[in-house]
């Protein structure tokens, strides 16, 4: 194993991932006017994370043709009022003018017959409430053509090189460490102001782009003495239960249904609104009660498809279409066949949990910045409502390139803490060389097996929850400094499972503190949603004594426009179990 501890990279700004969020910041870091501007990815940019695997729709209010006041209620409404509201005005007022520049470059969408963008119906929308609307973008492109963008503006990309810590001076963040993950060699970054745009926590799970998506922002932050914020909010999803399949929010745009075994289209029930498109931790907890019912399997329709709607799913969403095709769902130019449809844990994908920032995209460490789901997506990201990853991931990553420039300007040269550059090189090697212990996969497999459990992540209770973080606590314990490497492949595992388990540590301690049941926080227990108690955010950081330590503040309402009515309602997905008979509680 080589070490460069040495050698250090230097940058006016530091990005740490290589997605949307990383690649608008690099771009505008650029546009800004900061010479040195370097981007990092632990695979290869543009190929790596959500973005790459994104399912081919962004949400986008155009104010030309929109009303923007109606997409800032709903925002708020679906949001349950945790948002920053300032937030969302900023975000509904950039975002088209981002992706209107993305078109620029050349990231194809699909147009109308007038070289419009196509725009249809998305979650969160119907013909009762047409507000959000979505348009399409033709899958892996949009990341080829981003990448391209981001070298010819002249930003310097690292692939292959996996940042595990930030280096602080005081209480300044200076930079980064991290390794090559093909030779092993240890990294250190210099920067006067860092962005992370890491990505979320998604513990591995289902799908294929979250396999990279094990909190490493998250952790990173936590360990520097950061604040993260809103980390209660378990994203909840669906999928197909046979297949690693990504696209069911334009499988519903261009009309596709959910049956339980008896052919009932169930939803209505679940969401009389919104119906087949309502939010996703509704899908999922409708598919739960549904079989606590005896109404499974759940399957997902489209076999009523024409041949017009699978050339979209084609052009927008080829990879999923090809893997539909091999599994014999679609024929030629016809479904054949329903698919089975099962709730999932999406880790915060999209959900809001991450690094607390304010509207400069500045988190709690003096400079440091996050955008995307590294950060806690406080305008954008709430609770599974439709404004998710990717528009949050575009206006946020603009945000915090042009931001850190501003930090990056106004500082001296900064220096690294050489003691704390050492500790993290003596870490790495002695970890690296451990050749005899606790498998990683062992501990992940672990980790996984209490986060993904129905009275854990999905229908959740205080007995349940307790007894995953009781778990949680020994693998951190019994397990996590035990873990050995036998090459640079399997100490990746290593710190995977080491940032799962505190992330998912953090996220129980969340879920346990939340005495409600609200959007994607749905607990039998406590089945109301609270607004006489319970507007709050929930803030966690680390003591002193090296513990996670939660801390609660109430929402800012008195500087905010739209105000929640201050009652009890029963969440909707135990309202409507009750009227659908299934016993719950």
């Amino acid at each position: 194993m080589k070490a460069t501890r040495d050698d250090v990279v230097t940058a006016d700004v530091l990005v740490i991932g290589g997605g949307l969020a990383g690649g608008f910041a690099s771009l505008k870091a650029k546009e800004e006017g900061a010479k040195e501007v370097v981007l990092i990815d632990r695979a290869k940019m543009g190929k790596s994370g959500c973005s790459a695997f994104a399912a081919g729709v962004i949400a986008v209010c155009f104010p030309e043709e929109d009303n923007v006041e109606d997409w800032f209620k709903l925002t708020v409404e679906l949001g349950d009022y945790l948002n920053d509201q300032d937030w969302v005005i900023y975000h509904l007022n950039e975002a088209h003018k981002l992706v209107k520049e993305m078109e620029t470059w050349g990231v194809a969408f699909e147009k109308t017959k007038e070289g419009k963008f196509e725009r249809r119906l998305m979650r969160c929308a119907s013909d009762k409430e047409p507000t959000i609307k979505q348009i399409m973008f033709h899958g892996p492109q949009m990341m080829d053509t981003l990448r391209k963008k981001v070298l010819a503006r002249g930003v310097k990309v690292i692939d292959r090189v996996r940042i595990t810590d930030l280096l602080k001076n005081d209480s300044r963040v200076v930079g980064a460490v991290g390794f090559d993950t093909i030779t092993g060699e240890f990294k250190v970054f210099k920067a006067r102001a860092t962005v992370l745009a890491t990505g979320g926590t998604a513990y591995k799970s289902l799908f294929a782009s979250h396999k990279m998506l094990t909190g490493d922002g998250h952790a990173m932050v936590w360990r520097a003495g950061g604040d993260l914020m809103h980390y209660e909010r378990g994203a909840h999803h669906a999928t197909c239960a046979w297949y690693d399949l990504l696209g069911m929010n334009i499988f519903v745009s261009l009309g596709a249904k959910f049956v339980n075994v008896l052919g009932e289209e169930f939803l209505a029930d679940y969401d009389p609104v919104f119906k087949d498109h309502t939010k996703t931790y509704i899908y999922a907890g409708a598919m739960a009660m549904e079989h606590r019912a005896g109404r499974g399997p759940i399957f997902f329709d489209m076999t009523h498809f024409t041949e017009e709607e699978l050339r979209k799913l084609r052009t927008v969403i080829p990879l999923s279409v090809s893997m539909m095709e091999r599994g014999g769902i679609i024929v030629g130019d016809k479904f054949v066949k329903k698919m089975e449809w099962v709730p999932t844990n999406f880790g915060n994908i999209g959900s809001g949990g991450g690094a607390k920032i304010d509207l400069d995209c500045q988190s709690s460490l003096p400079g440091l910045f996050a955008a995307g789901d590294a950060a806690c997506g406080i305008g954008a990201g709430t609770y599974g409502f439709p404004l998710i990853a990717i528009p949050f991931a575009i206006t946020s990553g603009a945000r915090a390139g042009k931001m850190a420039v501003k930090v990056a300007s106004a500082s001296p040269d900064v220096q690294i803490n050489r003691e704390q550059q050492e500790k993290y090189y003596s870490d790495y090697v002695s970890t690296r060389g451990r050749k005899t212990g606790i498998d990683p996969e062992h501990a992940i497999i672990r980790i996984q097996e209490v986060i993904i459990r129905p009275d854990v992540f999905l229908i959740s209770r205080e007995e349940a929850i307790k007894n995953a973080l009781k778990e949680i606590e020994e693998i951190r314990a019994e397990e996590i400094p035990f873990l050995y490497s036998s090459d640079v492949q399997s100490y990746n595992l290593v710190v995977d499972a080491t940032n799962m388990a505190l992330c998912a540590e953090i996220w129980i301690r969340c879920l346990l503190t939340r005495k409600e049941s609200r959007a994607g926080v749905m607990r039998e227990d406590y089945p109301f949603r609270d607004n006489i108690n319970w507007l709050k955010w929930i803030v966690v950081n680390k003591g002193i004594d090296d513990r996670i330590h939660i801390t609660l503040q109430d929402v800012p309402l008195e500087r905010f426009r739209l105000q929640p009515v201050r009652n009890l309602t029963l969440h909707p997905i135990f309202e409507a179990a009750k009227r659908r008979g299934v016993q719950w509680g």
